[in-house]
């Protein structure tokens, strides 16, 4: 699927790590959703790199808010313009500023209940 802020989805497999959704952004940032957290790259190069060259940044899910693994779609239920809703519940929002974690997509649609942040550029 591709729309405004995602070019391309696919499942992947990580060694060591299991199946996690690939998430390929129009200006080749990468973001990778697999049972126990979201990480997000410089680009989709770096996502086998053992030494973790090109992560802008990461974060755990909270143990309620962990997304549900299905063989067709992995842990997205849907997405679309920057809005990925995961199985199970949780939404990633995909903001100017990050890529947040909410309990819902109305908690994202009304900015509450934000869990975590994952900064696009880094403070310094």
């Amino acid at each position: 699927m591709s729309d405004s802020v995602i070019r391309l989805t696919r499942l992947i497999e990580r060694p060591g790590r299991g199946p996690a959704n690939l998430l390929l952004f129009h200006d080749h940032k990468a973001l990778v959703i697999d049972a126990a957290a979201v990480v997000l790259y410089r680009a989709a190069d770096y996502v086998d790199d053992p030494l973790g060259n090109g992560v802008i940044g990461h974060a755990a899910f909270p143990p309620a808010l962990a997304p549900t693994w299905l063989p067709a779609q992995g842990y997205v239920a849907r997405q679309l313009a920057g809005c990925v809703q995961l199985n199970g519940g949780a939404t990633l929002f995909l903001r100017p500023d990050g890529v947040a974690l909410y309990p819902s997509p109305v908690d994202a649609l009304h900015e509450r209940h934000r869990h975590w942040l994952i900064a696009f550029h880094s403070p310094h």
